[in-house]
């Protein structure tokens, strides 16, 4: 199952390495990584800019929002965030933001406060590749998880449970990694960590109130001491009082880094070998990744055969296909039909995997979606004009079809990142084109054939 990895990169694995790591990329992208050797190969996809961009979704920089217009700073965000991942500017930045969206869960329907969650997510971009305790202590005093999980309202005599037991049981360490016992002296050790004033829109910044504090003894697994939230963080993740969590955190960690990576159910000794990694190099992300993407395990055919796209990534490569921003292709529309509505995970467990976005709903949502861009990418009148299926359908040199019907095919294929389609897929659009080129309808649905080909829904 595991074979070996390659020792440099064939078009196959170029093309898998980039979809893995980012959105895909363009036959250019995909070319300019064969014959180049893993560890080069690698390294270039995970290089990132210095600084992130700190750029601000249109209506999120204006000074004063209403109630009335979170709907449309919701909008705003999701859009920009879209325009990023097809932009192919920095692809493994914006995959492991999405990761991190997924794994500590904020949700619009709760919090209905798209500033939070849009500076939630520039921490995700920012400390998203770093080290991952780093990453944990500032998301715990996150406004949007403050308020989402109700810290905020964490006080002495007060105690709110939902961080504390969440940031065990879905962040860190996973179910039956810890008690009840844990949970209880876990809030007393978050309490007065909250907000300057969570009910008004100037006071939603985090700030530590001692005199809110329960400054009490709490055994904390199986230690008692003064617990202060930030130190059970750190005992996870360093394990130096000797709460024997670390290595677990790491296993929890490694094995939903490679699932989002490679495939569901890694085998025990891969997840061991990626928790090793992961705490030899004092928890860096980017080296988790940088291990998944060196095991052999990830070039097998399992691993590229071995995801469906989630939503995001299907409506990414429908963008970059017909390079039009999100703002013209309103997929906001579509995507809670499709399974997974950025900014509004279905709960705090996050979005499932792979078979998860398997259903008859999800898919029509998908072609209605599609069916959608179909309509305004073909729309000459208002200038998009899709460059590839409209102008090559019908075209004629003296009398005869400028491209073949394999051609043609190709050449809708691989305007949507579909590099390497299966005969059969080929075979029956070749049949359809050859049998319908002469009808004005031939286009369209060849447009929707693409976008509903297996091959297109593959990660």
């Amino acid at each position: 199952m595991g074979g070996e990895p390659p020792l440099v990169l064939d078009f196959s694995d170029a093309a898998h390495l980039l979809r893995r790591a980012g959105f895909g990329g363009r036959r250019s992208d995909v070319d300019a990584l064969v014959g180049v050797d893993l560890w080069t190969a690698v390294q270039r996809v995970l290089t990132t800019p210095a600084q992130p961009s700190t750029d601000t979704p249109g209506r999120h920089a204006q000074s004063e929002v209403d109630d009335e217009n979170e709907y449309l700073l919701w909008i705003d965000m999701l859009q920009y965030w879209l325009d990023r991942m097809a932009s192919q500017g920095s692809p493994v930045q914006e995959k492991l933001t999405l990761f991190w969206h997924g794994h500590f869960v904020s949700e619009q329907n709760k919090l209905y406060d798209s500033r939070r969650l849009w500076a939630q997510n520039q921490l995700f971009r920012r400390d998203g590749m770093g080290g991952f305790e780093t990453l944990l202590q500032r998301v715990a005093i996150n406004p949007a998880m403050l308020l989402y999980l109700d810290n905020a309202f964490n006080t002495k005599g007060n105690q709110q449970e939902n961080w504390a037991r969440e940031v065990m049981e879905l962040f860190t360490l996973g179910v039956d990694q810890y008690s009840q016992d844990d949970v209880v002296a876990n809030a007393r050790a978050w309490t007065g960590h909250g907000l300057v004033d969570p009910w008004h829109e100037s006071g939603k910044s985090y700030l530590y109130r001692a005199d809110k504090h329960d400054d009490g003894l709490k055994t904390i697994f199986g230690i008692t001491r003064n617990w202060n939230g930030p130190e059970v963080l750190t005992e996870i993740c360093t394990g130096s009082l000797g709460g024997g969590k670390r290595d677990i955190m790491a296993r929890f960690i490694a094995a939903k880094v490679w699932t989002f990576f490679a495939f569901p159910n890694p085998p025990a000794g891969v997840v061991d070998a990626l928790a090793g990694t992961f705490v030899a190099t004092g928890l860096s992300i980017t080296e988790l990744v940088r291990a998944v993407f060196l095991r052999p395990e990830f070039w097998s055919q399992q691993s590229k055969q071995g995801l469906v796209r989630n939503p995001t990534e299907y409506v990414v490569a429908v963008m970059r296909g017909v390079n039009r921003p999100a703002s013209d292709l309103n997929p906001q529309w579509y995507m809670a039909g499709m399974g997974q509505e950025l900014f509004n995970p279905p709960n705090v467990a996050g979005w499932k995997s792979n078979g998860y976005w398997l259903s008859t709903a999800a898919a029509s949502s998908r072609l209605t979606f599609g069916r959608n861009v179909m309509w305004r990418a073909m729309d000459a009148s208002k200038g998009w004009g899709f460059p590839v299926i409209p102008a090559t359908v019908s075209q004629k040199d003296g009398g005869v079809y400028r491209y073949s019907n394999e051609q043609l095919v190709s050449m809708a294929l691989e305007a949507f990142g579909v590099f390497e389609p299966q005969p059969a897929t080929v075979a029956t659009l070749v049949e359809y084109v050859a049998a319908n080129r002469k009808q004005w309808y031939c286009a369209h649905n060849l447009f929707m054939a693409v976008l509903a080909c297996p091959e297109m829904h593959l990660g």
